[in-house]
């Protein structure tokens, strides 16, 4: 029987790019390798080229919701002021006749309790001023935040009185109906191109399970270093070394059944982002017929509300009239002070609610873009 007794000793090494090093000879140094998965290499890459895509159509798409709520909310505050405008001068024309029952009061042709009614009306009037003040502030506090600037910077549009603005070619004729606003839309709306690219970062993720156990995974390793040995704890001889490892592994998860697992999960991801896709096309459709159908229904408010303030104005001059020529009494101007004023708020909201319906409808066709150096 012999007994022996051997060592040996490496000294040296090198770096490693992997989860894992790779052993080199009898219980093996370290070493430079590269452990690289041959499906990650061709897939990941191509999945994550399309995430890349999807964010920056995300980050389109949140700049366009954020333009449109700027829109959005400066128009409301356009709205809030024109209503103050239409109350301050329903309150004017409330002072007005407060004098002329005043004077018919004392010519003798009136009463006190005629006095009160109109002193209640203009009371009325300074409360609806009141409030609408309190409206403007909340909607330029509102306007404040999306612009970035202190709520308490109190905002106010250059005009009075809100205009309708047509900011859509074809919209007035109705010459563009409404599926190809629909097709223009879906080709469009950046939403489209980043759930597409979703959908398509899935399959590719999708492709990399199924290629997974048929594709090796190639592990390279180099060391170098000096090695030598001798009898019991003696390193009389030594020299220079250095190994070079190749190796292809092909690897089954769980026998398999692992691999299985994770492409019926690829899968369902997939099955998923397909469903997100078509749920945002018909999300998008029904935005465009909402906002169309909007835009084309305050269009039509704006011209029945313009003939309703024609017909107000003409009644409270006539009615003016006959006061004036004695043929009436000032309180009767109540009534049409109040119809005036409320044809002016509805043709007020009508414009409002036109111009903001048509940056709905630019946002759902994805006509909203933010122009950079």
């Amino acid at each position: 029987m012999l007994e022996i007794n051997r060592n040996s000793l490496f000294y040296g090494g090198g770096l490693g790019l992997g989860d894992a090093p790779l052993a080199a000879g009898a219980g093996g140094p370290p070493r430079m390798f590269v452990n690289l998965s041959l499906a990650d290499a061709i897939f990941k890459p191509r999945a994550a080229g399309q995430e890349v895509a999807s964010h920056d159509a995300a980050a389109r798409a949140s700049q366009n919701n954020a333009l449109m709520e700027i829109a959005v909310a400066y128009h409301a505050l356009v709205e809030a002021n024109g209503q103050l405008s239409v109350v301050r001068h329903a309150e004017s024309l409330a002072r007005a006749m407060v004098e002329q029952v005043e004077k018919f009061e004392r010519a003798g042709f009136s009463s006190q309790t005629e006095i009160s009614r109109a002193r209640v009306n203009v009371a009325e009037w300074q409360r609806d001023v009141i409030d609408a003040e309190r409206i403007t502030i909340v909607h330029s506090a509102e306007l404040a935040r999306l612009l970035r600037l202190p709520p308490q910077v109190q905002l106010v549009p250059v005009e009075d009185f809100v205009l309708p603005v047509d900011y859509i070619d074809g919209m007035n004729d109705g010459a563009m109906d409404t599926e190809a606003l629909i097709a223009q839309a879906l080709g469009s709306r950046p939403e489209i191109t980043q759930f597409a690219a979703m959908r398509e970062a899935a399959c590719w993720r999708v492709k990399e399970e199924r290629w997974r156990p048929l594709i090796p995974s190639v592990q390279v390793g180099a060391s170098a270093g000096g090695f030598g040995g001798g009898v019991s704890s003696k390193f009389i001889d030594d020299g220079s070394r250095s190994d070079v490892d190749v190796i292809a592994v092909w690897e089954m998860k769980n026998l398999g059944l692992g691999n299985v697992a994770l492409q019926r999960e690829r899968r369902g991801q997939l099955n998923q982002r397909v469903l997100e896709l078509e749920d945002v096309r018909d999300r998008i459709a029904a935005e465009v017929v909402a906002a169309t159908a909007d835009v084309r229904a305050y269009r039509q408010q704006i011209g029945v509300t313009r003939e309703a303030i024609t017909e107000a104005q003409k009644s409270y001059e006539l009615n003016d009239q006959r006061i004036r020529e004695s043929e009436g009494l000032p309180i009767e101007l109540i009534q049409s002070i109040t119809a005036l004023a409320d044809a002016q708020a509805a043709y007020t909201e009508a414009v409002a609610k036109f111009n903001q319906a048509q940056y709905r409808l630019m946002r759902a066709l994805g006509k909203l873009v933010v122009c950079q150096d």
